[in-house]
């Protein structure tokens, strides 16, 4: 089998096709299932393909940890739709997008600011059919 990363991924200084290759035989010694501690277990050790994909100083993998909390908090606040004489619904309050002013990094905006932007609507509707 082939392995490679999925566009947009940072993972500098993997091997896709070693990772995978590591994962996959991670999943076969746990009888076909691969949960995430068993692949930390794994990747604690040097020799490991999949030991520099991980942060071992505790102090940064603390910080880190809170940078995907914010970023499970920003994706996961919702507005409230609510019309006349249609049913209540919702929608993400904010929305990752490339901006030109901040050299190209990822950033998240208010939904309503992505949609009067042309640029920012595209990639909004872009990632819409990309994952659908």
């Amino acid at each position: 089998m082939i392995y490679k990363f999925s566009e947009g991924a940072r993972l500098p200084g993997i091997d896709p096709q070693a990772a995978g290759e590591r994962l996959e035989a991670i999943r076969k010694r746990h009888d076909g299932r691969l949960l995430p501690k068993y692949v930390v277990e794994d990747a604690r050790k040097q020799s490991s393909p999949l030991h520099n994909a991980f942060t071992w100083d505790d102090t940064e993998a603390a910080n880190q940890h809170r940078l995907d909390q914010a970023r499970y908090l920003i994706r996961h606040i919702v507005v409230v739709i609510s019309e006349k004489d249609e049913p209540e619904r919702t929608i993400r309050a904010l929305v990752s997008v490339r901006t030109e002013d901040d050299n190209g990094s990822t950033s998240y905006v208010a939904i309503d600011d992505a949609m009067r932007s042309k640029n920012l609507r595209a990639q909004v509707l872009q990632r819409l059919t990309t994952n659908s």
